[in-house]
């Protein structure tokens, strides 16, 4: 398993319930451009860098951080459209949730992943800001960087 079916998953699993959680849709990888709003980014975190470590026996942990970034495309003139990401955050966080899910977080990748993951979310800072995405221009967004740990087995190619 590397990052990408980490990413990969968090993404599908997320578009299985856009709809009913108030997403139009939902990327990985991350698109120039926002098709509708609010949409959903899922890349690998650009503040806040993943690591490796090694255990024994050729098991490594990556602790991998991973924005889910929320955008409503606006304008500077229209500061309340921000208000259309309150609460979407947290629908994001419970999907994610180990508690919500049975006690294992692994339930809410059922078919998305061949490999178990440890966690998705200990600890999820959520950064509010109006920034300039791609070919999208001005949009609101809520960066919510998560951090996810899962163990890989060293091997050679």
């Amino acid at each position: 398993m590397h990052d990408g079916d980490v990413l990969a998953a968090i993404a599908a699993r997320i578009d299985q319930v856009k709809d009913a959680i108030g997403l139009r849709g939902v990327s990985y990888p991350a698109l120039n451009t926002v098709p509708a709003s609010p949409w959903l980014m899922v890349r690998q975190s650009v503040a806040i860098p993943s690591r490796v470590t090694k255990e024994r026996a050729g098991l490594q942990v990556v602790h991998l951080s991973i924005d889910a970034v929320l955008l409503v495309t606006s304008d500077a003139k229209r500061p309340s459209d921000a208000a259309r990401l309150d609460g979407l955050g947290y629908q994001i966080l419970d999907l994610f949730d180990a508690n919500a899910n049975g006690g294992n977080v692994n339930n809410a990748f059922a078919g998305l992943l061949a490999e178990p993951v440890d966690r998705i979310w200990s600890a999820a800072p959520v950064r509010r800001m109006a920034l300039e995405w791609g070919e999208a221009g001005y949009c609101h967004a809520a960066i919510l960087t998560l951090d996810a740990e899962y163990k890989r087995r060293a091997s050679l190619p």
